[in-house]
């Protein structure tokens, strides 16, 4: 099996916590509690019904989380941006990629979104100074990189997000 030898080591992906499944979890344990208060049987199995679904959707989003992209050199919170291309284009597109020629990706082929061989991964943080290019290509059953990722930074990283923003 063979492994992949370009890996992006400007990126590094976490876990946030998801607030809103925090909240919702002790709004459950809130709901649980607040059914031992009432003598109603109905009103007493509504408020338990609803404090169980509230925990169970406080559950899910705080063990799924939301997956952020942060830069490894400066810290910055990265956004993701996903393109793609239709597999006949991967050459061209690590040239334009490599000699700095954005215009010409706008004229490349794109792909359709759900079954595309090659993906663009752009990484862009908020101020626009510092963008991260890296080249997918499909693989039975993943996207693996197709070349190193590139690193921009001021006008060519402002100008290449705007191409895809």
């Amino acid at each position: 099996m063979e492994t992949n030898k370009y890996n992006n080591d400007y990126i590094v992906s976490k876990k946030n916590i998801s607030i809103i499944g925090i909240v919702c979890l002790i709004a459950g344990v809130a709901a649980f509690y607040g059914s031992t208060i009432t003598d109603n049987s109905t009103l007493t199995m509504t408020i338990i019904v609803v404090g169980l679904c509230l925990a169970l959707v406080g559950f899910i989003k705080l063990f799924m989380g939301q997956k952020c992209y942060y830069s490894k050199e400066c810290g910055k919170k990265m956004r993701l941006t996903r393109v793609m291309f239709n597999k006949d284009e991967l050459n061209k597109l690590q040239r334009c990629i490599e000699e700095k020629k954005f215009d010409a990706i706008g004229s490349l082929r794109r792909g359709d979104d759900k079954s595309s061989d090659i993906r663009l991964d752009i990484y862009s943080s908020a101020d626009k100074q510092t963008a991260v290019a890296q080249i997918m290509h499909f693989v039975p059953f993943e996207y693996q990189a197709a070349a190193p990722a590139v690193v921009l930074t001021g006008q060519d990283a402002e100008y290449f997000i705007n191409l895809f923003a």
